[in-house]
């Protein structure tokens, strides 16, 4: 089994590497969309709301990877005609999506890093960097994505093209990092939102994360590990609704 996680973060590596101005386009597209929105921010509303801006931007970079990651490699897989190959792996193709994801963990982690600094450095706002606290919120946070990731992976391999979702989901994300969470307490059973504002708290007033409301914290770890699971559930019936329809070669 730990092979197969290893073989998955070594395939990433060498797809990065291979395609390595794909990755350079990539945060370079998302910096300059950051600075569209930090300079139209700083317009209208100063410097009050610029580290804000810095974190949201940043836990919003790291859903678009994580949210379209297993979709669109069971379509890349299904164009070249090797999604098949995968299902016959004796681990189980959903061990094989869970090695993608945590190879993916790693490698969107880093690049969110690189463009996470370079906002900083472009605002003059250095935030706390405290990894003991933001690595585990952020995995937490992200963690729900995945599930919703689960989700869209299973329609993928039933209906194959389903990029335009992708483009809702940016501003359903988008709303729900900046919803009012404090407000309303409903709203922090939905994914990013809480976890937006922990994490907030630890890189800009410097809030270590055991210092954060213990409560918040299980509120938290619960809502991400039940997306996680019913995203799962959702992958599987449509994974075992895939073979039953003959349509996993399909494109």
């Amino acid at each position: 089994m730990l092979n197969l996680f290893w073989a998955m973060i070594k395939k990433e590596y060498y797809d990065r590497r291979f395609y390595f101005f794909n990755t350079l386009s990539y945060i370079f597209t998302l910096y300059m969309i950051f600075l569209f929105v930090f300079l139209g921010a700083k317009s209208f509303l100063g410097n009050k709301t610029i580290e804000g801006i810095v974190v949201g931007f940043w836990i919003w970079g790291s859903t678009l990877d994580s949210y379209s990651l297993l979709s669109l490699s069971l379509i890349s897989e299904a164009r070249l005609g090797t999604l098949e190959q995968l299902f016959m792996i004796p681990y189980g193709f959903k061990w094989v999506s869970a090695a993608m994801i945590v190879a993916n963990f790693i490698y969107s982690f880093l690049i969110q890093s690189i463009i996470l600094i370079l906002m900083m450095i472009t605002t003059g706002k250095f935030l706390h960097l405290d990894v003991v606290s933001i690595i585990p919120l952020w995995i937490i946070t992200i963690i729900a994505i995945h599930g919703l990731g689960f989700m869209l992976g299973g329609l993928a391999l039933i209906y194959k093209r389903i990029s335009s979702s992708y483009q809702i989901m940016q501003l359903v994300f988008a709303f729900l990092i900046a919803a009012p969470v404090e407000k309303h307490l409903y709203l922090k059973f939905l994914p990013l939102g809480l976890g937006y504002r922990m994490i907030q708290k630890v890189m800009h007033d410097g809030i270590k994360i055991w210092e954060l409301p213990g409560t918040d914290l299980l509120i938290l770890s619960f809502t991400s590990f039940l997306y996680l699971f019913i995203g799962f559930a959702v992958f599987s019936y449509f994974e075992k609704k895939a073979r039953n329809m003959g349509v996993l070669s399909h494109y």
